[in-house]
């Protein structure tokens, strides 16, 4: 092919989207009926890109029906395992895609290309199609090794110490060998608000994609990888001043599947990560070269309190559905004055969250912008605290703001502004952000999280049943037992299992009691704790009690409620 063909099947790549006016230019014209090679580059490349529509097309309407049987099966699709952070409350930390994510990443994906033809449908629509039909795709990254179930139900790495991480998601467990200990442990997944972005093929090409398309990148054919392969090797070149030279990306021509992408940065350090699509994929951690006459330490808790462990946490993930709700923190004095503390504004729209939350004291001599102090705050009603927050009277001291891909917080410190962004859903993170910033989180415990915290060698949870208790009519009871600390919940199964007591004791540290005073029910029929009343005692040495405190949590919450979908989008913060 001379440089005159080279231009020529340039210009017409990255400007398909114009093609009726390309083809009405009488230069392209005359090169089109003197050159066979760039005829049939056009034709295919047309092919090509009706090929890409016709594929975008035909998954619109499984979306909805992706989505209701993802968030059916599991409240989010995992992803990678990233491993194991040293902080307590982050002992298990595991992938997890927003719902329906990774289901529906091919029509999320196409529907992204479809707008960047000039890129997008250089000879990659064919392998999108094939890329989906593929169960299981192993990755590798220098040294690092991943294995992912299309569906997201099983996520395996293998690192180059010989440690090997298997999840599997569908079971709700998780297998992790060390090669020094030549131990397996066996654990529940705990943990599920990291997102996956940008790790699988598609989710890379898409990205690849959307940067190059807005740097301008200029795409060339380069032939085969090797001679005598069918491999074609498509070349994107960026302009001076964005951070990569050029990216390379290598498919199969017979099989259509992505092999290989290569960046080269300006420096001319280069990253490659290469793919091949196993069938079938690794069945168990076994199939990843873990010995099988490895140790097994199991800290999954067995027993008949499993089975209310199971429930309780399905009903958390559950949550309120779409709903709108205000919560009004208070500090009880004397049990007569009701001080105070914080007001808190939830809205969550499908998978969409915010979290407002502000300073409700008196600080630094301000006035306050509802009536008064001496009890009458808690009988505020959700109108009213709408209407203070739309004033602008009260300045948000800490917003939170889940979009479906990414967490954004703002938060006011010593009056400085600190924006913070995750690729998670910081929701579903314990021990996150201060106070209360997940409503159905007061309602339902995250267990899972409470028997993972302890589960290592020497402080594994025990889980026991409790007993009917006479003084706790119709209640179901449950005990954690991890060292120097009980935590017994207390649910009510008649009314969606709230959580209505929960008691948690540290020897010689501090007694925690929350309990429900009067219970509530939305409009959906969901119940919810409308007020809870929670007591704190801190222990001497001698385990003597020191000094109880004493707060109140009151609930406003309308489920069903139709929200503003600009509430969600990260520019409001502040608003």
């Amino acid at each position: 092919m001379n440089a005159r063909c080279e231009e020529f099947q340039t210009m017409i790549a990255a400007g398909l989207g114009e093609f009726s006016e390309i083809r009405q230019t009488e230069e392209i014209r005359r090169h089109l009926e003197g050159c066979s090679d760039c005829r049939e580059y056009f034709r295919a490349l047309q092919a090509d890109d009706e090929l890409l529509a016709v594929f975008t097309e035909s998954l619109r309407p499984s979306l909805s029906r992706l989505e209701a049987r993802t968030i059916d099966s599991l409240s989010g699709v995992p992803a990678v395992c990233r491993g194991r952070f040293r902080k307590t409350w982050a002992r298990k930390v595991c992938a997890t895609v927003a719902v329906a994510a990774a289901l529906c990443v091919v029509a999320t994906l196409a529907v992204r290309i479809l707008g960047l033809t000039g890129v997008a449908s250089v000879g990659l629509a064919g392998t999108l199609e094939a890329m989906q039909g593929k169960a299981w795709v192993h990755s590798v990254e220098r040294v690092h090794e991943i294995w992912r179930r299309r569906d997201g139900r099983i996520v395996a790495f293998k690192r180059p110490n010989g440690s090997v991480c298997y999840t599997d998601y569908a079971d709700n467990v998780e297998y992790e060998y060390n090669p020094n200990s030549r131990k397996i442990v066996i654990s529940l997944v705990a943990g599920s608000h990291v997102l996956a972005r940008d790790e699988t093929p598609l989710e890379m090409v898409a990205n690849i994609i959307e940067s190059a398309e807005k740097a301008g990148a200029k795409v060339r054919h380069l032939g085969p990888a090797e001679p005598g392969t069918s491999t074609e090797v498509i070349r994107l070149d960026y302009p001076d001043g964005f951070h990569l030279s050029s990216t390379l990306l290598t498919r199969d021509t017979a099989t259509n599947l992505l092999l290989r992408i290569e960046w080269i940065r300006r420096a001319g350090e280069k990253m490659t990560v290469t793919f091949d699509y196993p069938d079938p994929g690794p069945t168990d951690i076994y199939a990843l070269g873990v010995p099988a006459d490895a140790i097994v330490h199991d800290t999954r808790p067995t027993g008949p309190a499993m089975t209310l462990v199971r429930r309780i946490q399905e009903r958390l993930d559950r949550g309120f559905g779409d709903h709108q709700a205000i919560l009004l923190e208070s500090e009880i004095e004397n049990d007569v004055a009701y001080l105070p503390m914080h007001v808190s504004v939830f809205r969550q729209k499908g998978q969409r969250k915010r979290w407002d939350s502000y300073r409700a004291f008196n600080f630094r001599g301000l006035d306050l912008p509802y009536p008064g102090e001496e009890g009458r705050w808690p009988n505020l009603s959700m109108p009213q605290v709408l209407d203070i927050v739309a004033s602008g009277a009260m300045s948000p001291t800490y917003q939170m703001l889940f979009d479906g891909s990414r967490t954004v917080t703002r938060q006011m410190y010593n009056r400085e502004v600190r924006v913070r962004e995750w690729e998670s859903d910081q929701f579903k993170a314990p021990g996150g952000a201060p106070f209360t910033h997940y409503l159905p989180s007061l309602t339902w415990p995250d267990l899972y999280f409470e028997i993972q915290r302890g589960s290592s060698v020497h402080s594994r949870t025990e889980i026991l049943e409790l007993p009917a208790d006479p003084n706790r009519p119709g209640l179901v009871g449950l005990r954690l037992v991890r060292f120097a600390e009980t935590q017994d919940y207390w649910f009510d199964p008649a009314r969606d299992h709230v959580l209505i007591e929960r008691i948690q004791i540290q020897q010689r540290v501090n007694t925690r009691r929350e309990f429900v005073r009067e219970l509530g029910q939305a409009s959906t029929g969901v119940w919810y704790p409308r007020v809870v009343e929670v007591e704190s005692t801190n222990l001497g040495p001698d385990g003597v009690p020191d000094r109880t405190r004493r707060w109140e949590r009151r609930i406003l919450l309308e489920t069903g409620t139709t929200i503003d979908d600009a509430l969600f989008d990260p520019a409001t913060l502040a608003r």
